[in-house]
């Protein structure tokens, strides 16, 4: 069984030594938000060579026949920064054979959502 705690653990810490063990060697990995497509050398490269210190949280695993997803949060070590990162694997031969992810930046609630006052049942929704 694949661990994607552990996986998460080396992707935050830029192991790029152990990361490599977890893909087939033909992978795809593909960054929809920004249209970047990466081979597992590329991929590995983007995610170690990204500047800063980082650790992940896995929040959430969804297997559902082929395809595994996982919800994580990444958190800067150095600053308040942090995203959440849906990510949908594929595996062949228990390795990773496609990767793709979606990173969407945490943040407040925008001003105007914020007078809606949603789930809140006393406004009469």
């Amino acid at each position: 069984m694949f661990n994607y705690t552990q996986y998460w653990d080396d992707i935050a810490a830029q192991r790029k030594e152990a990361l490599g063990g977890y893909f087939a060697d033909d992978a795809g990995i593909e960054w929809p938000c920004t249209g970047e497509r990466f081979n597992v050398h590329d991929f590995i490269l983007a995610n170690c060579e990204y500047p800063g210190s980082w650790r992940g949280e896995v929040l959430h695993v969804l297997e559902a026949g082929t395809e595994t997803v996982t919800v994580v949060r990444i958190s800067s070590t150095e600053s308040d920064y942090s995203c959440h990162v849906t990510s949908f694997f594929t595996f062949r031969d228990g390795k990773i054979q496609t990767l793709t992810e979606y990173y969407a930046d945490d943040g407040p609630i925008p001003d105007w959502r914020q007078q809606l006052r949603l789930g809140d049942k006393s406004n009469g929704h």
